[in-house]
């Protein structure tokens, strides 16, 4: 009669058939994430996208930018509403000859 040491055989099979697929799904994942953190400490506009220009180091500073900047805490604030137009006009041009008619 064979002795078992109390583990059971095989235990690690299901792990090393998920390895390739947990690897690939975490270098997905937090690849994207590690590189977003990193461009926040750096100064990158369009000139540094397009390799005009090398990126420079900002440290907190795009951080305190984003905060002191009182319009970008408040989106509706940025920029005002309004819609094309001839988008109302044109609603009440609807209107009016749906009621005539």
């Amino acid at each position: 009669m064979a002795t078992t040491t109390g583990r059971r055989t095989g235990a690690w099979t299901p792990w090393l058939y998920l390895a390739p697929a947990l690897l690939l799904l975490g270098g997905l994942l937090v690849y994207p994430v590690y590189q977003l953190g990193l461009i926040s400490f750096l100064e990158y506009t369009q000139a540094q996208v397009s390799g005009g220009e090398p990126t420079t180091f900002q440290g907190l500073g795009n951080y305190a930018t984003l905060f002191a900047d009182e319009p970008s805490r408040d989106p509706g604030r940025s920029r005002p509403r309004s819609t094309p137009s001839g988008a109302s006009s044109n609603r009440r041009n609807s209107a009016a000859t749906s009621s005539t008619a």
